[in-house]
């Protein structure tokens, strides 16, 4: 069969695409979140605009002949068997929007294919325009490369501060579509394929500019220990659960989309659980159900609050770095003695949970000549064999930085290890980009 050309396909809605039958590919959670069914046959918003379906499809077998948000859901073909003018709309998130058209295109004609948001072929990325995190006084505008907007800081009005984030990465992705030199440019990160012109902000990530921003810990090779200055006072005309509350409640005034089917807000650097306003910033983050909340914690208090949400908030789930397996090495990588306290913690943690097996993800960084052995390795896969949790690898080398083989050959086992428990596992992209850089 001949491989479709991918970069032929037009994906965009013109208006009188909307006046034909439109048969939503995808059942799930996405659609869900972006649609709204008025009743079971009437008009339907997707992706603001004004379009509705005539049915669902899906490649999940056990969906077909079901009925989803008031309508049946058939395979494709059959769907347009009895809709055979019909267009097929996908109802996906864009980070697989790819690999769906690929799959499609050799079942269905690609001129069938649409998407509701305006979307063009060529480099782009999924973390682009898609997280907003807070770091010092700047904005991370992607979670990938990690650079940072020049042109503001977390002292300018919210509106403004909001609006820079949404404008310069539009910006950037203009660039990327004309093939001019950007910020992105050079970034291993970016893939060809399709990418939406405007990307929905998946990721909230709140840092160290709040007031009571602070840490109980002394690691260091850490980059933040300003927070424990106490004559650093200039973010205390920022409250972290005022400033995520202002964002939700003007986000759609501002023209910023959200992906509703999973907002992760995170809060990170110190530790949060410090912070004063820390339960009325859980509380606000509860109250909403499509806000999955995620905690960067060194785990060394045991939070009533946090516990809290643990045991209510089924998306709710905390971060790790502990880094070691040995309470000398944590010492080490933290500074303080603090290993089984932060052990028995994650334990209670979990008892607590609503979602167990979700709730904890341990994260080891490798460090150079402090962790990378296979005393600390080992002792890490039995914490997270005992657990039962997720893992996440990185390492504390970044831009065009080689880690050292020993480092590659540990992550390798590691690696393998996770597989054989059957324990889910991941590395961050940093170290992603710097595994395949190691010295020769």
């Amino acid at each position: 069969m001949k491989t479709t050309d991918l970069s032929t396909i037009n994906l965009n809605m013109s208006d009188d695409d909307k006046k034909r039958p439109l048969v939503f590919y995808g059942a799930g959670n996405w659609a869900k979140a972006h649609f709204s069914l008025v009743d079971a046959g009437g008009a339907g918003i997707v992706c603001d605009t004004n379009i509705a379906p005539v049915c669902f499809a899906d490649k999940d077998e056990r969906k077909h002949n079901t009925v989803f948000c008031g309508y049946k859901v058939y395979s494709v073909k059959e769907a347009l068997t009895h809709y055979p003018n019909a267009l097929v709309v996908l109802t996906c998130g864009f980070e697989i929007l790819t690999s769906v058209v690929q799959y499609l295109s050799e079942i269905v004609s690609p001129e069938l294919l649409r998407y509701p948001y305006e979307t063009y072929y060529g480099m782009g990325c999924q973390h682009l325009g898609t997280n907003f995190t807070t770091l010092g006084d700047n904005l991370v505008c992607c979670s990938g490369k990690g650079f940072i907007n020049p042109n503001i800081t977390m002292f300018a009005p919210w509106d403004e501060i909001f609006l820079e984030h949404k404008n310069f990465c539009e910006a950037v992705i203009k660039k990327l579509i004309t093939g001019d030199l950007n910020a992105c440019s050079g970034c291993p990160e970016l893939n060809k394929g399709f990418h939406v012109v405007k990307p929905e902000l998946h990721y909230f990530g709140l840092g160290s500019n709040f007031r009571g921003t602070n840490c109980n810990y002394l690691c260091p090779k850490c980059s933040h220990l300003c927070l424990n200055e106490s004559k650093n006072n200039k973010y205390d005309q920022i409250v972290a659960s005022e400033f995520i509350k202002y964002f939700w409640d003007n986000h759609k005034r501002l023209g910023i989309k959200i992906n509703y089917s999973r907002f992760v807000v995170s809060i990170a650097i110190g530790e949060p659980t410090l912070l004063p306003d820390f339960k009325n910033f859980l509380d606000f983050i509860n109250s909403k159900e499509e806000i999955a909340p995620l905690l960067l914690s060194n785990a060394s208090i045991y939070s009533e609050p946090w516990a809290e949400t643990l045991q209510n908030n089924v998306k709710s789930e905390m971060l790790v770095d502990i880094s070691a397996g040995t309470v000398e090495t944590y010492k080490k990588i933290k500074g303080v003695v603090c290993f089984d306290k932060v052990l028995d913690n994650l334990v209670r943690y979990k008892s607590m949970s609503i979602n167990p097996d979700y709730c904890i993800r341990l994260k080891y960084t490798f460090y150079d000549g402090i962790n990378d052995n296979f005393d600390d390795v080992n002792g890490f896969l039995k914490i997270a064999k005992k657990l039962k949790c997720r893992v996440e690898f990185s390492t504390d080398v970044f831009g065009d930085k080689k880690i050292t083989n020993t480092i590659r050959e540990l992550f390798m086992y590691m690696e393998n290890e996770l597989k054989r428990e059957k324990i889910q596992s991941n590395p961050n992209v940093c170290y992603a980009r710097a595994f395949d850089r190691a010295e020769e």
